[in-house]
């Protein structure tokens, strides 16, 4: 009986009814969210490492690091190895050591 009730407090709304569980979208269904889970790894893995993200604005650091880092610097595999700014024609002229060229960069526009 416990269950029952549990279910029904977990999985049942007056509104809407029965919660329906959707199995089986596949990765190009409209209601696929793997790329966000994803994400969700890759910022768990440093998350984990830091032992926390203690602010919102350590949070939207970190979140800044790893966009950069997906975007420019990391190649991916569904790209033939270029990362999502080389398929999309931005020329970053980034040198061997890619973070070290953007934070230079970075620093160099901040100068003005």
């Amino acid at each position: 009986m416990a269950y029952r009730q549990a279910f029904k407090d977990e999985f049942y709304s007056k509104d809407e009814g029965l919660c329906r569980h959707i199995a089986g979208v596949g990765l190009r269904g409209d209601r696929n969210n793997n790329v966000m889970e994803r994400y969700h790894g890759t910022v768990r893995e440093r998350d984990k490492v830091m032992r926390g993200l203690k602010s919102n604005k350590s949070a939207r650091i970190i979140h800044n690091g790893i966009k950069d880092y997906y975007n420019f610097i990391r190649p991916h595999q569904g790209l033939d190895g270029k990362t999502p700014a080389e398929v999309a024609g931005i020329e970053m002229g980034l040198n061997d050591n890619r973070w070290l060229s953007l934070l230079r960069m970075s620093m160099n526009n901040h100068k003005a």
